[in-house]
């Protein structure tokens, strides 16, 4: 499985379509574009190239599903540049990405009526991350980002975890001991890789990510990971450990507490909520290091010549 953003030109075409609607995010990225010398009208022009993808897609498809595509990462990481510059103190991105969800499944849905949705059309917009959902666990994760997180072993980690939730989904629950509890131990160790501390410190790490982070997840979730994560470590030691600690539990007391979606779903979501934070702030921050321009330059070129090859056919 490829583990990239691979999207339907359809899930671009609805992004474009609403940031254009949306009066602070047209002036906001009407600021950001002028800065790699476009003005807002690239907006509408992406979108009427995607949107003709899109139909070209559906045309050729014939009413089967498994003839669409999606295309590479390139377009979710320009898209992911344009939403990063959406970051506001205290504003989750929860609200576009369930509206470019509903928008997209409805969309999808007058093409191809009565079928599930495929990978290529499960967008999500995290810490004004885009990402793309995979596997059939839930509806909203595992989430592969747009682009890889700035450490590589994290990236790597993170790929890793992904890759496994998704092999997961193909189990009935209760999943198998040794299976389902390494989602702890992979999810710890990514917490650890984002926040390293000067001595391993995994309480510190989650109070340093979370700290970052607090801007971009919703209240209510943010409270509910609050009062996880002080349990987690200790779940996670005495799976670790076996033998308890003074202060926490004995392996066969939490042997069993990941063995369903329902036992690691919030531990899930917090840590995709690290892994796409960061990479929005390494997007957002990158600054003259970032190449919007070239991808720009190169997405629109590409978009351009598929509508004059369409036009012409």
């Amino acid at each position: 499985m490829a583990l990239t953003c691979q999207l339907s030109p359809l899930v671009y075409a609805q992004i474009y379509a609403y940031l254009q609607t949306d009066s602070y995010s047209r002036a906001a990225l009407a600021e950001r574009v002028e800065r790699v010398g476009y003005d807002e009208g690239i907006l509408s022009e992406l979108e009427s190239g995607y949107r003709a993808l899109w139909q070209f897609q559906v045309g050729q498809a014939g009413g089967n599903q498994a003839e669409l595509w999606g295309l590479d990462d390139r377009h979710a990481r320009l898209a992911t540049w344009l939403l990063a510059g959406l970051r506001r103190q205290g504003e989750p991105s929860q609200e576009l990405s369930a509206i470019i969800r509903r928008e997209v499944g409805e969309q999808f849905q007058a093409s191809f009526s009565n079928v599930p949705l495929p990978d290529v059309v499960q967008p999500i917009v995290i810490a004004w991350t885009l990402g793309q959902v995979y596997g059939g666990l839930d509806v909203a994760l595992p989430a592969v980002p747009a682009t890889d997180p700035p450490d590589p072993d994290v990236a790597l980690a993170y790929a890793g975890l992904v890759s496994h939730l998704c092999g997961l989904g193909s189990l009935a629950q209760p999943w198998p001991e040794v299976t389902s509890s390494a989602t702890i131990w992979r999810a710890a160790g990514i917490i650890d890789g984002l926040k390293p501390q000067p001595v391993p410190n995994l309480r510190q790490a989650i109070s340093e990510a979370m700290t970052q982070a607090k801007d971009v997840i919703p209240a209510h979730v943010a409270r509910e990971l609050t009062l996880y994560w002080d349990e987690f470590r200790l779940v996670r030691n005495g799976l670790t450990h076996v033998v308890p600690s003074d202060e926490g539990y004995a392996f066969r007391d939490v042997a069993d507490r990941a063995s369903t979606w329902e036992g690691i779903q919030l531990c899930i979501n917090g840590i995709t909520y690290m892994v796409f934070n960061e990479v929005s702030l390494s997007v957002l921050e990158a600054g003259t290091g970032f190449p919007a321009a070239q991808l720009i330059d190169e997405i629109s070129n590409e978009l351009d010549g598929w509508v004059a090859g369409l036009a012409d056919s």
